[in-house]
């Protein structure tokens, strides 16, 4: 397949705005907005450590949710999917969002972040309860995918949880777009056809890549080339993990890690 030309990005208005996201009652208007604190929440106490976040970014196909799945298992972490949160959350009976998240889906938006905050907390509140997690560490892949993504986390979660940082997954487009149609032929996803892909590489450049140089100026990210085969990009980020683990995200900061 020949590279996408990304030279023109597409911007799409959806008919949904934030404001009608709030005024859909998602979230409770009823306070004042507020940053949260660790103390606001019922889950974490003052004598239990704070949730560490390392946020998995990188264009579509790039690996994100199996190379999350395979460092959840080797290392007992929390793994949550921010796209798979809303599918499951457009799929699911009854919900009052599901129309809303499947037109972003469809157009290769970003769903609206008080959304995809709000399903994020309430899945690390319920993940933390669980006791065959060894580690209060959490892989968020897929998030955040823009600057509004980033000041929804920072007004939902707050000083919560510890952003570790981001682990980048550098992955050519051509591949990416190789891997996503292969997927297709597998999986029942509506948003892994071409006419959608292409509209997700516009937002991933338009949105994503700026976000992932936010992280790169704060020093917080960790690049990692994900052209190579399935293993041997495990085995990079397997050890970058270990690494951050051991030092509790101490000194373990680095800007590029390649998977040969």
């Amino acid at each position: 397949s020949s590279p996408l030309c990304l030279s023109s990005p597409v911007r799409l208005r959806l008919p949904f705005t934030r404001s009608m996201v709030m005024d859909s009652g998602f979230l409770d208007q009823s306070e004042s907005p507020k940053t949260s604190t660790a103390q606001d929440n019922p889950v974490v106490g003052t004598d239990a450590k704070k949730p560490r976040v390392l946020f998995v970014l990188g264009g579509p196909g790039s690996g994100k949710g199996t190379q999350c799945k395979i460092m959840a298992e080797s290392f007992s972490l929390h793994h949550l999917s921010a796209g798979d949160l809303l599918r499951a959350e457009r799929d699911r009976e009854g919900s009052k969002y599901g129309d809303l998240i499947n037109s972003y889906i469809t157009e290769g938006q970003i769903v609206p972040v008080e959304i995809t905050v709000s399903l994020l907390k309430g899945a690390m509140e319920q993940s933390i309860k669980d006791p065959a997690k060894s580690d209060d560490m959490f892989l968020i892949d897929g998030f955040p995918r823009s600057h509004e993504n980033l000041r929804g986390w920072g007004s939902v979660i707050g000083d919560w949880a510890d952003v570790v940082g981001v682990i980048f997954l550098d992955c050519p487009e051509e591949e990416m777009e190789k891997r996503i149609l292969k997927r297709a032929e597998t999986e029942d996803r509506n948003d892994d056809n071409l006419q959608t892909i292409k509209k997700r590489f516009h937002t991933y450049v338009a949105d994503t890549m700026p976000v992932i140089e936010h992280y790169r100026n704060e020093n917080k990210l960790f690049t990692i080339s994900a052209e190579g085969d399935r293993d041997s990009v495990a085995s990079a980020i397997e050890e970058l993990v270990a690494r951050l683990m051991a030092a509790g995200a101490g000194d373990a900061h680095t800007q590029n890690t390649n998977a040969q």
